[in-house]
């Protein structure tokens, strides 16, 4: 895993059209956080550590800073979309950019928990022992059930602003007991309720496989994001499962304020890319201009617990990234002016001018 940063990098990282000159006079100045002194042969050079980018992204952050609290649900009908990947490089590229995130795991296939968990705590000699990991089915139990608070589910990632409540393969037993509960759609908006104000942006990776789960998500959030691979499986059930999405919606009366789908998993193949530009021209409203690559880069930053953006800043999936998250980003937390232009947009409509 890439633990220190020099200052060329974090040119690279943040796209910074700045010199390592002035990243030193921000260092002196205390604008930045100090850099290690490190000695290589007779030279000392400045390195940061992985934890302080938070910090540093507070002043040359690419995406623009929160307007209001945010609860994101990312989630597909389809496995195999890239789902949970894009989920842990959001959570990531938003944690750099300074802006506190709680990750909440609901897939029992637990590869975003995974991703997020420090080495040392993989002290785990084999997968059934995520069992006794505290998560969401333990702090819906009292304690004389041997259960926990909310609060001592929040587990550390190794960036300070970016934390998370893991999966089990107990969410099943969850899932279960959510069913019997009366207002189960808002069962975890109760459950959750003491600690999802701590942060700025809380972020759902839910299963592709439909469930009460789910169902909380969609009525917590306030932006959904989904994730669409350039194949023709995803194609074919890609309509009924928005479909599918929407009903829900409207039976639950949810106002979400965006709905975005993201084209992933793009291929120089002719098949994937007909199928990207479909999707552009059936969803126009709702598809990001950018899509993700398939790149075994993201499987590489993937195994070493970092983002696509991290892990070679200089790739062409790292771009793909930037552009995409920068698009989703300026959609969902729009300043006071673009609300205000969409407003006015939206009266000259109506008003048939």
């Amino acid at each position: 895993m890439k633990n220190t940063w020099t200052a060329k990098e974090l040119t690279k990282l943040y796209r910074l059209e700045r010199t390592k000159s002035s990243i030193y006079r921000d260092e002196a100045e205390g604008i930045i956080p100090l850099a290690k002194r490190v000695k290589r042969g007779k030279t000392f050079f400045r390195v940061w550590d992985l934890e302080q980018l938070p910090a540093i992204g507070m002043k040359y952050r690419f995406l623009r800073p929160l307007t209001e609290k945010k609860i994101i649900a990312i989630y597909s009908p389809k496995g195999g979309v890239l789902k949970s990947t894009f989920a842990f490089n959001l959570a990531r590229i938003l944690a750099i950019n300074g802006i506190s995130v709680l990750v909440i795991g609901l897939d029992v296939q637990a590869t975003i928990s995974m991703n997020l968990r420090m080495e040392e705590q993989e002290n785990f000699e084999n997968i059934t022992d995520i069992k006794e990991i505290n998560g969401l089915y333990e702090a819906s139990k009292s304690l004389k059930e041997n259960g926990c608070s909310i609060e001592n589910t929040i587990c550390s990632s190794n960036l300070p602003n970016l934390k998370y409540i893991p999966e089990s393969s107990n969410l099943v037993h969850l899932e279960q007991k959510i069913r019997d509960e009366s207002k189960r759609e808002f069962y975890l908006q109760r459950l959750l309720k003491p600690v999802k104000e701590n942060f700025e942006v809380v972020i759902f990776d839910n299963s592709p496989n439909w469930n009460f789960l789910i169902q909380n998500s969609l009525v917590l959030a306030t932006d959904v994001i989904c994730p669409i691979a350039c194949d023709i499986e995803t194609y074919r059930s890609l309509t009924q499962n928005i479909q599918m999405v929407n009903d829900y919606k409207e039976k639950m009366e949810l106002t979400w304020n965006n709905f975005i789908l993201v084209s992933t998993k793009l291929e120089r193949t002719k098949i994937s890319t007909q199928i990207e530009a479909q999707y552009k021209t059936i969803f126009p409203q709702l598809i990001t201009s950018c899509s993700i690559r398939s790149a075994v880069q993201g499987q590489e930053s993937s195994l070493d617990k970092i983002s696509a953006i991290e892990y070679n800043p200089d790739s062409a999936l790292a771009d793909d990234y930037y552009s995409v998250i920068k698009e989703i980003w300026e959609k969902i937390n729009p300043t006071h002016e673009d609300v205000e232009h969409k407003k006015h947009k939206n009266k000259r409509v109506i008003e048939g001018k």
